[in-house]
C-alpha cells in the first residue's frame, strides 16, 4: 500500500510539473485561478469539441494513467469539469497556490458527482449477541476492543480488495486506452500520409499541367513573334529591293548622261582644237605667202633663208631651242669637216633628226607645208654639200641625202622639192579644212 501511494504521488507530481510548465508557457500570469484553468483547457482543446481526447492530452504530456483515472464517466475523454478537478489535484500535489474560485468550482463539481453516483450497499456486519450480563466491566471492555479490532481489520481487507480491484480495472482500462490510442494514432497517421500523398500527387499533376500550359503558350508566342519578324523582314527586304532597283536605274541613267555629256564635251574640245589648228595653219600659210612675196633679202641662199626661217620660228615659239639646234647642226655643217666617217655618220643622224622634226612640226601644225618644204630642201642641200665628194661610210652605203632642188624635180628619198606642189601627207600633215585633223601625239615641246 505504501509503494502504490508513493508511485501515485510521483505520477501526480510529474503531471503537475508538466502541466504547470505548459500553463506557464501558454499563459504567464501567476496563480491557480478558475480563469487560468479554463484558459489552459481551451488551449489544450485544439479541436474545440469541449473535451480533451487522448491525443490532445498526450500533446500536453499528461500521463495515460492520470488520464484514465480522472475519466469518471469512462468515455475516454476528459470533460471540462473532470479537467478542473484534475488540475486542482495537480496544483495541490505540486504545492502551488489554489484560488478560491477554483476551489469553489471543484467543490460544486464533486458534490454534483456524488449526488449522481449511487452509493454502494455495504453488507451489515453480523454482531455477536450480547451477553445478558457481563460478569464484570473489564471483561466486557476487552471483548469490545477485540470486536472493534476485528471489524477494522475486515474493513481494511475490504478496502484493500476494492483498491486492488480498482487498480486492476484501471490498468486494464489504461492498457485498452493505450492500445486504442496507438491504433487511432496509427490510423490517423496512415490517413494523414495517404491524404498528404494524394495532395502531393494532385499538386504535382497541377504543376505539370501548369508547366505544360505555360510552355505551350510560350512556344505559341515565340512562333507568332517569329512569323511577325519574318514578315517584317520580308517587307523590309522587298522595300529595299524596290528602292535599290529604282536607285540603280536612276544611277545608271545619271552615269549614262554624264558619259554622254563627257563625250559631247570631248568632241566639242576636239572640234575646237581642229578649228584653232586650221586657223593657225591658214595664218601660217598667209604669213609664208607674204614673206615669199616680199623675199628674204638680196643675196640670201637656201641655207641662209632656212636659218632665217628657223630663227623666226624659234622666236615665235613654234620651235624649241633643242629643235633649232638640230636644224643648225645640219645647216651650219662644213664640207671640210665631213671627211671622216664618224663625222659623216653624225651629220647623217643630225639630218635624219632634223627632217623628223620637220615632219612632226608640220603634222602638229607648228609649220606650214610651205615652210616644211623650204626647211627640208635646205637641209638636203646643205647635207649634200657637206658630204659631197666624201667616200662611202664604213657600211659601204652612199649617204642618203637630197639633191640640189630643181623646179619640178622629185626627191628620191621622199624629201620635199622646191618647185613642186607637195601632197600634205608626204610632209606628215593632212590637208587643212578637209576630213580629219592635224596629227595628234606631237606637241610643241617634242616637235
Amino acid at each position: 500500500m505504501n509503494t502504490k501511494s508513493t508511485s501515485s504521488v510521483s505520477l501526480f507530481g510529474a503531471s503537475a510539473l508538466l502541466l504547470m510548465g505548459a500553463v506557464q508557457a501558454q499563459r504567464p500570469s501567476p496563480g491557480g485561478t478558475l480563469e487560468r484553468a479554463r484558459h489552459l483547457f481551451s488551449q489544450i482543446d485544439t479541436d474545440k469539441d469541449g473535451s480533451l481526447s487522448a491525443v490532445e492530452a498526450g500533446r500536453t504530456k499528461i500521463p495515460t494513467r492520470d488520464f484514465v483515472n480522472n475519466d469518471k464517466n469512462r468515455d475516454r475523454k476528459l470533460s471540462a469539469d473532470e479537467f478542473l478537478v484534475f488540475y486542482r489535484k495537480l496544483l495541490v500535489k505540486g504545492g502551488k497556490p489554489v484560488g478560491s474560485s477554483l476551489n469553489a468550482e471543484v467543490s460544486r463539481i464533486q458534490a454534483a458527482q456524488r449526488a449522481t453516483t449511487k452509493p454502494t450497499p455495504v453488507a451489515p456486519t453480523p454482531e455477536k449477541v450480547k451477553s445478558a450480563a457481563p460478569e464484570n466491566a473489564s471483561a466486557a471492555k476487552t471483548e469490545a476492543e477485540r470486536a472493534k479490532a476485528a471489524r477494522d481489520a475486515a474493513a481494511q481487507e475490504r478496502v484493500k480488495a476494492v483498491r486492488d480491484q480498482k487498480n486492476a480495472e484501471n490498468d486494464a482500462r489504461a492498457k485498452a486506452a493505450r492500445e486504442q490510442l496507438a491504433k487511432d494514432e496509427a490510423a490517423r497517421i496512415a490517413s494523414a500520409r495517404a491524404q498528404k500523398q494524394a495532395e502531393d500527387e494532385a499538386r504535382a499533376k497541377a504543376a505539370r499541367q501548369a508547366l505544360a500550359n505555360k510552355e505551350t503558350a510560350r512556344i505559341g508566342a515565340a512562333r507568332a513573334k517569329k512569323q511577325q519578324d519574318d514578315e517584317a523582314r520580308a517587307a523590309a527586304a522587298r522595300k529595299k529591293l524596290a528602292a535599290d532597283t529604282q536607285a540603280g536605274r536612276i544611277a545608271a541613267a545619271r552615269a549614262q548622261k554624264v558619259q554622254k555629256d563627257a563625250e559631247r564635251a570631248a568632241e566639242a574640245r576636239r572640234q575646237h582644237e581642229r578649228i584653232e589648228k586650221a586657223r593657225a595653219q591658214r595664218k601660217h600659210e598667209e604669213a609664208s605667202e607674204k614673206h615669199k612675196q616680199k623675199g628674204d633679202g638680196p643675196g640670201m641662199g637656201p641655207a641662209e633663208r632656212a636659218q632665217a626661217l628657223v630663227k623666226r620660228l624659234t622666236d615665235s615659239g613654234r620651235l624649241t631651242p633643242q629643235q633649232a639646234r638640230d636644224f643648225h647642226a645640219v645647216l651650219l655643217a662644213k664640207a671640210s669637216g665631213a671627211n671622216g666617217a664618224a663625222q659623216a655618220k653624225a651629220l647623217r643622224e643630225a639630218l635624219a633628226r632634223a627632217k623628223a622634226r620637220v615632219g612632226s612640226a608640220v603634222r602638229a601644225g607648228h609649220l606650214t607645208a610651205e615652210e616644211g618644204r623650204v626647211l627640208s630642201t635646205a637641209l638636203d642641200d646643205r647635207a649634200q654639200q657637206a658630204l659631197g665628194g666624201s667616200k662611202s661610210d664604213s657600211g659601204g652605203h652612199k649617204p642618203a641625202v637630197g639633191h640640189t632642188p630643181a623646179k619640178g624635180a622629185r626627191d628620191a628619198k621622199g624629201t620635199l622639192g622646191v618647185g613642186r606642189k607637195t601632197n600634205p601627207k608626204s610632209a606628215g600633215v593632212r590637208s587643212v579644212g578637209g576630213k580629219g585633223k592635224a596629227g595628234s601625239g606631237a606637241t610643241r615641246g617634242n616637235s
